[in-house]
């Protein structure tokens, strides 16, 4: 109930981590920002490491929980952010500094052209495509 008289609908969800679930309530017609607030009371979490997902879908915190499909009674997940997204970008100049990086630039990596299927197999798919003859094993 709000403090003017005004009844404000509310809704119960459940959020849920792999390990726990945590009960919160929060207006009907509550943005995802505002859930994020109320559950840091529940988790003792900063919102930064806040990740909630419903249906498959990341939740941003300017959206609304209704446009979403959230419902009374239905169960978010909830997943913790190791470092704030502010530090993200650091750690990925980091890694990108190290000489031996496997997710550099497609630059700085080479083909061999027999990586791709052990040695003595044809690439029947590529046959196919140029109309070479192929035989199938007998079973």
């Amino acid at each position: 109930m709000a403090a003017d008289g005004e009844s404000r609908p509310m809704m119960d969800l459940k959020i849920k981590t792999t390990t726990t679930t945590y009960d919160v309530s929060v207006p009907e017609n509550a943005t995802v920002g505002e859930l994020k607030t109320a559950l840091t009371t529940v988790c003792n979490e900063p919102v930064e490491k806040l990740c909630l997902i419903f249906s498959g879908k990341i939740l941003q915190n300017d959206d609304k929980l209704e446009s979403h499909g959230v419902k009374n009674g239905m169960s978010v997940h909830l997943v913790l952010r190791n470092s704030t997204s502010a530090n993200r970008p650091a750690a990925a100049a980091q890694s990108s500094a190290t000489p031996n990086a496997s997710a550099t630039s497609g630059t700085q990596r080479t083909n061999t052209g027999n990586t791709a299927r052990p040695t003595g197999t044809s690439n029947i798919f590529a046959n196919l495509m140029s109309g070479a003859q192929t035989r199938w094993p007998n079973k």
